[in-house]
């Protein structure tokens, strides 16, 4: 009997060791197509985690989006007051404004969206609380047209 009150103990005593790291919020980081809606996967992000107070760089992360868009973080504690994330799009034919520099109780709280202003479809977007969502729209064809041709000319 003392045996299994001893492993009783000892689970308590572990889950409540553990359970203060996992109830640090997460945010979530989406990057979707402005004229389907369709998510953009293995897009590269980073975030960078500021605390106002000190003006220093908390944390610095490089995440990459998973098949449905995605990518996940959670905020460490102390909760830092602003993040500031960027999408790196390498192709040519993706535009994007995809940079977010915003305080970190307005994402827990309502969510952000960045890059609508291109959203040229009728898709409505609206990130939910501890969401950030990217809107990317593919450049037309004869825009990357006239964009390569120019190039040389701009030099």
């Amino acid at each position: 009997m003392t045996m299994m009150w001893y492993f009783r103990c000892l689970a308590w005593l572990c889950l409540l060791w553990v359970g203060p790291v996992s109830l640090g919020q997460v945010i979530t980081l989406r990057i979707i197509n402005g004229k389907n809606g369709r998510p953009l996967s293995k897009r590269h992000i980073t975030v960078t985690l500021l605390d106002e107070k000190t003006n220093k760089i908390s944390s610095h992360l490089k995440l990459e989006t998973d098949a449905h868009g995605e990518a996940r973080f959670t905020l460490p504690d102390p909760v830092p007051t602003k993040l500031s994330a960027m999408v790196h799009l390498k192709s040519k034919s993706w535009r994007c404004r995809c940079w977010a520099f915003v305080a970190t109780q307005d994402v827990l709280q309502q969510g952000a969206v960045g890059g609508q202003n291109l959203n040229r479809a009728a898709i409505p977007v609206r990130a939910e609380p501890g969401q950030i969502i990217f809107i990317a729209r593919r450049v037309p064809f004869l825009e990357q047209l006239l964009g390569t041709l120019l190039a040389p000319l701009m030099e």
